[in-house]
């Protein structure tokens, strides 16, 4: 087995901050340009499956590979549309989960004012009768 190295650019001006290896030889890489995060993903030739913004991003601490080729992002963020809520909490802690297509297909904000999260792990815990009719969890589904 060789390893492949490119040299190649990824955006204008974009600083890589985080490299996730994935399933097949490919990579999710999160770039910063300025103060805005982004996302790449790129196959093992070095070509981009997508390039995508992180939206409200004021940090990203850490990228975790999930199964059926998602990945995890974990950080701190701004909150979007905080008009008339009433703890007005405008910064904290954003968890995202993105798949190969580049959709986002979780995004949770969670905790007070400037909090931020500095790593992250996704469980899956599925609840299961036994025999008894009790209902157990197991890890995996």
């Amino acid at each position: 087995y060789m390893p492949v190295v490119f040299d190649k650019v990824y955006g204008d001006k974009n600083q890589i901050q985080l490299v996730c290896p994935l399933p097949g030889d490919e990579v999710a890489l999160v770039g910063k340009e300025g103060q805005k995060y982004n996302l790449t993903w790129v196959e093992r030739e070095g070509d981009v499956v997508f390039s995508l913004p992180l939206t409200g991003f004021t940090a990203v601490n850490e990228i975790v590979e999930l199964d059926n080729s998602r990945v995890l992002v974990v950080g701190q963020s701004s909150v979007p549309n905080v008009k008339g809520k009433k703890d007005k909490i405008t910064l904290c802690g954003r968890i995202v989960v993105i798949n190969r297509g580049g959709r986002i297909v979780t995004d949770i904000y969670a905790g007070d004012q400037g909090s931020n999260f500095l790593k992250g792990m996704l469980r899956l815990w599925c609840p299961v009768r036994s025999r008894k009719g009790r209902t157990v969890v197991r890890e995996s589904c």
